[in-house]
């Protein structure tokens, strides 16, 4: 993804907007400079209380009653960027991390879906991250 090879590619194309889904790779700064604000990322965490990896796992050991989807901009950071969509889902005693993992994939599906239709009609208004204020994950 951040090859050069990749990056040369991608600029023989106009693209609006790059999504990105459980994508392992950070994105260096040359590819977030050719797309400033145009490329989104959805992730299964509640921004910015749980901004790294195995969140469903820390949702469940932090014995949380609900845990959060969000669509943001990808910026340097990790999960640091401003939010566009965000949604919170309960977290039941009947749940573990595959009954949270099926529904983050259909969520995050309908979550970007919802995300486009913003781009596309122009009306998104994405907010700042609060600083983080509680720990896990």
């Amino acid at each position: 993804m951040n090859s050069k090879e990749f990056l040369n590619e991608l600029k023989k194309y106009s693209n609006d907007l790059l999504v990105s889904m459980s994508f392992d790779q950070i994105f260096k700064e040359e590819l977030l400079k050719l797309y400033p604000r145009k490329i989104i990322n959805c992730h299964a965490g509640k921004l910015p209380f749980y901004r790294d990896r195995n969140i469903l796992n820390w949702a469940l050991i932090n014995d949380e009653k609900e845990f959060g989807i969000s669509v943001h901009f990808i910026d340097k950071g990790i999960n640091t960027g401003d939010i566009i969509l965000q949604k919170t889902y309960e977290i039941k005693d009947s749940d573990d991390y595959t009954t949270l993992l099926n529904l983050c994939h259909k969520e995050c599906a309908s979550l970007l879906y919802e995300s486009l239709i913003l781009f596309l009609e122009d009306n998104v208004k994405a907010y700042k991250q609060k600083r983080k204020k509680k720990g896990g994950g």
